[in-house]
């Protein structure tokens, strides 16, 4: 969830963001009770038996696939949420590297065409500054914001299917190696960088 709040806070309507801590907050601890719960009733029903994948833990029969089906539903449309800090941060490192690759051919790349001033209708050539140019926009931008998007669910279930064995091993591997550092280190660091002393 720590990835998903600064992306859910700047999606609220700035007249809610007052209210997003306590909500974000109060969603998080109905998550995290819910799962302790699930996971000390399975630990119960089914001791050192319990699988990995909780639902398998559950008897044959029509029970067991309404909860599979219902859990696969759950996954399928939260996947865009989970998705979406990741579409964001690779949007803004393709459009760096566009702007770098596109003033190397002759433009200069500006971020907000307002504040280039036009020039008055006084101004004649020689007092009138030098404009920046705005790159035009190609139609083929939507096309590889998508093939970006495939291309990063294409590698997931790549790594999902290969590693559908160890998927604890997986969890605790993404967990040591990204949850750490944005649980602990990044927070530092911002503080650091933004109050020194």
């Amino acid at each position: 969830s720590a990835a998903l709040v600064v992306p859910l806070q700047e999606a609220v309507k700035p007249d809610r963001r007052a209210d997003f801590s306590k909500m974000y907050v109060r969603t998080c601890a109905g998550i995290i009770a819910t799962y302790i719960f699930f996971g000390a009733l399975n630990w119960i029903a089914y001791g050192k038996s319990t699988q990995v994948v909780l639902t398998l833990n559950l008897p044959r029969g029509p029970w067991k696939a309404s909860v599979q089906l219902a859990y696969s539903l759950a996954v399928v449309f939260t996947f865009p949420l989970q998705l979406y800090p990741a579409v964001q941060i690779l949007k803004s490192v393709g459009r760096k590297l566009k702007r770098l690759s596109v003033s190397r051919v002759g433009y200069v790349a500006i971020d907000d065409p307002t504040t280039v001033e036009p020039p008055s209708e006084t101004d004649t050539e020689a007092d009138t500054p030098t404009r920046a140019i705005k790159p035009p926009r190609p139609r083929t931008s939507k096309l590889e914001g998508n093939a970006a998007r495939t291309a990063v669910v294409a590698v997931l279930v790549a790594v999902a299917i290969a590693e559908v064995r160890r998927l604890d091993k997986i969890v605790a591997l993404v967990g040591g190696f990204l949850g750490i550092p944005l649980a602990f280190v990044y927070p530092l660091a911002v503080h650091l960088r933004l109050v020194p002393n």
